[in-house]
């Protein structure tokens, strides 16, 4: 398909475990002859490691895996840098600012949207002292103006979740079509039992509130494994009691495995990005647990797939482990839930969408 067309796929996610790098993962089979411009090094494929494409000096960069303003700020110079003006189609995997890349007035771009104007840095601020509130204000208002302008130069948005929709038609003006993350759910796999431990994957950093989950599972002495790394670690080291365990950043297997074996996972959802997490979950045979997000009855249904948790205090998050634990969870019926989210029904849709759009006049919007 497009054998003769150039195609660049740009990716901008720096955290492993993420939606946007199973989607560039898809993306990328799906594109075979695309070239891939990565902005950072992370955990991705062998292909996609093969590539030279990306900006070398901000790799170095970018791995440290921050959301600082100043990383926020060069990642944004690290996109403008890459020159893409050869190539006929872009697919931007964008949950940042991978839209911005340097293209011809000619090529269709396709931004598929993870975030819209989603600076987590900045949502820390609050935190700060006044000073730093001074001064870095104005430096968020920089960034989320060059976010406003870069939005100009996709031709389509494709929204990863209903609210990314929502949030691209409220902030940039653009509408989006909507086409869920991928999950490979033949990957996943149930293990027999009801299983001892909740498992929580993420990034650790503060807005996604795992000092909360931290405190419940303290309280009820329930056991809990946390997957990720981040700067708030150490800060909820400090706070977690003898059935909190911290695993680091297993991949692949490590991760399907701990998934088979949890009672149920802890899903945050902090955010408009859809999150796949609950999939995983189901697909694994397990219920997932989910703070009330904008984003939770796209993946949840409470009661049937998992828990909605609707007080995010520890006394909440507390009551929702034990009202999960208490349901007799229809692994099959988990499952079944999962496959409706299978990369199949992803790439069914994209591969539509290119097919409409590539080679037709760029229409600006997407109805």
């Amino acid at each position: 398909m497009f054998n003769d067309k150039r195609v660049a796929i740009v990716h901008d996610s720096i955290f492993p475990h993420s939606d946007a790098k199973d989607a560039l993962d898809v993306l990328t089979n799906m594109l075979p002859n695309a070239d891939i411009f990565c902005v950072a090094d992370g955990t991705f494929s062998d292909r996609v490691k093969a590539q030279p494409g990306g900006v070398a000096w901000m790799k170095h960069i970018a791995a440290r895996r921050t959301l600082s303003a100043g990383n926020v700020a060069l990642r944004s110079l690290a996109v403008r840098a890459m020159d893409l003006r050869a190539y006929d189609i872009i697919v931007s995997n964008c949950a940042g600012l991978a839209k911005g890349a340097r293209q011809r007035d000619s090529a269709v771009h396709i931004c598929y949207c993870h975030a819209a104007a989603s600076w987590s840095a900045e949502a820390r601020l609050d935190q700060k002292k006044m000073t730093e509130r001074l001064l870095l204000s104005p430096v968020f208002a920089g960034l989320r103006w060059i976010d406003a302008r870069l939005a100009t130069q996709p031709d389509y948005f494709i929204a990863a979740s209903r609210a990314v929709a929502a949030r691209v038609k409220t902030v940039y003006g653009r509408n989006a079509l909507v086409i869920y993350p991928p999950v490979d759910t033949a990957q996943y796999y149930r293990s027999g039992g009801q299983g001892k431990y909740i498992l929580a994957i993420s990034p650790l950093v503060e807005e996604i509130r795992l000092d909360t989950l931290v405190a419940a599972c303290n309280v009820i002495a329930k056991e809990l494994w946390i997957v990720g790394e981040g700067p708030d670690r150490k800060r909820l080291e400090s706070i977690a009691g003898p059935t909190v365990q911290f695993v680091g950043n297993p991949e692949g297997d490590a991760v399907r495995d701990l998934l088979a074996h949890c009672a149920a996972v802890f899903c945050p959802g902090v955010g408009e990005g859809f999150d796949t997490l609950p999939i995983k979950a189901n697909a694994s045979g397990r219920p997932a647990i989910s703070f009330m997000t904008a984003n939770a009855g796209e993946t949840l249904m409470d009661g049937h797939t998992g828990i909605l948790c609707r007080d995010s205090s520890a006394a909440g998050v507390a009551d929702a482990i034990e009202r999960c634990g208490s349901v007799d969870w229809d692994q099959e019926a988990l499952m079944a839930h999962a496959r409706s989210f299978d990369v199949s029904a992803f790439r069914t849709r994209f591969f539509t969408l290119l097919a409409d759009v590539c080679g037709n006049y760029p229409a600006r919007v997407l109805a």
